[in-house]
């Protein structure tokens, strides 16, 4: 409450000593009231508010009317904490922490804690997005940019939209440059995991290529692929076509073969941008005891290291005599992995 009077004073009143210490007992014994509660702004006039009370997250030294456990207290030497509800929502010091509060049930579910956000007044395009730099100290630098972290969008359509998230890092001094970018389009995910023993490094080939196996059947159910020739022809649909590195591949074809001659033999190759790995004989025969007996096959090949550029790998088939027919149950299937 504010400080009120000892008395009254009238006009031609006699002032006496007595009224005068009880004016002055009032005034010592009760000065807090004359700054508590403000009822205008303060100036402290370039002052400094010091030696508050440490205060606690369910009654901080700094709280707003009415909410006697939200606000700023400090739990530590060198730490503020700042609380929502009396419960922790951050902690500055050595290090930052942010809370979620307060806290709840759920077992298998992310719970956001903090958003970094950025908007524009003008019209965004393919490519706006949010940002976090970090920075440290350099031989020449303090501080130096040392990495940065963006997501952005790829697609801004309305309902539609695609992000991605670049990594920037700096090389030999020069200035951040995006090093890996993680992109989603549709239903695309990705995921690494490691359980490394030691460090390893992993060199990606200079080149635009699918990671991991490219894969085609040969023709469709129902439909087997039959030649006469005694030279070698590509079968129907076993051809892929893979942009690698400077690499060697791996093919593998698997498939179930005869022949309409009984004593007959089947050949098959693979070819590379159209040349026969396995020459006029081919690189497996399957020789029928009977005709039309189905025989199992597969034909494993390795290439040689191949230039940094598309290749198209195919299975050709020929027959010595009769007819060498490429079954469908199951159908046959060329496999093609980059090592």
């Amino acid at each position: 409450m504010a400080l009120t009077r000892t008395k009254v004073w009238i006009a031609g009143e006699i002032l006496t000593h007595t009224d005068l210490n009880a004016e002055i007992d009032n005034l010592l014994n009760n000065a807090a009231s004359l700054q508590s509660p403000w009822t205008s702004n303060i100036d402290a006039g370039g002052f400094r508010l010091i030696a508050l009370g440490a205060g606690s997250l369910g009654s901080p030294t700094l709280q707003p009317t009415g909410d006697t456990n939200t606000g700023i207290s400090f739990s530590a030497a060198d730490t503020i904490d700042f609380s929502a509800g009396g419960s922790r929502v951050a902690q500055l010091g050595a290090s930052a922490l942010i809370s979620a509060s307060p806290e709840d049930s759920r077992t298998d579910s992310v719970d956001t804690i903090l958003e970094l956000r950025s908007t524009t007044s003008s019209a965004p395009v393919a490519g706006i997005g949010t940002g976090l730099l970090f920075s440290a100290e350099s031989a020449d630098e303090n501080p130096s940019d040392v990495g940065q972290l963006e997501f952005a969008f790829s697609d801004i359509s309305a309902g539609s939209e695609d992000s991605y998230a670049d990594l920037l890092l700096r090389t030999a001094g020069a200035a951040l440059g995006n090093r890996y970018r993680f992109q989603a389009t549709g239903a695309f995910r990705g995921i690494f995991t490691s359980a490394l023993t030691a460090n390893r490094t992993w060199t990606l080939p200079d080149a635009d290529r699918a990671l991991g196996i490219a894969q085609q059947t040969s023709v469709a159910v129902g439909t087997e692929f039959t030649t006469t020739s005694t030279s070698f022809v590509d079968v129907t649909n076993l051809v892929s076509t893979v942009t690698t590195g400077a690499n060697r591949v791996l093919l593998i074809f698997s498939g179930v073969l005869s022949n309409g001659n009984a004593d007959a033999a089947s050949l098959l190759t693979f070819t590379v941008d159209g040349t026969n790995q396995g020459g006029t004989n081919g690189l497996m025969q399957i020789n029928t005891s009977g005709a039309d007996t189905a025989e199992n096959g597969t034909m494993i090949f390795l290439t040689a290291a191949l230039t940094a550029a598309s290749h198209t790998f195919r299975v050709q088939l020929r027959a010595d005599s009769g007819t060498a027919k490429l079954r469908t149950n199951p159908t046959g299937t060329l496999i093609v992995i980059e090592i």
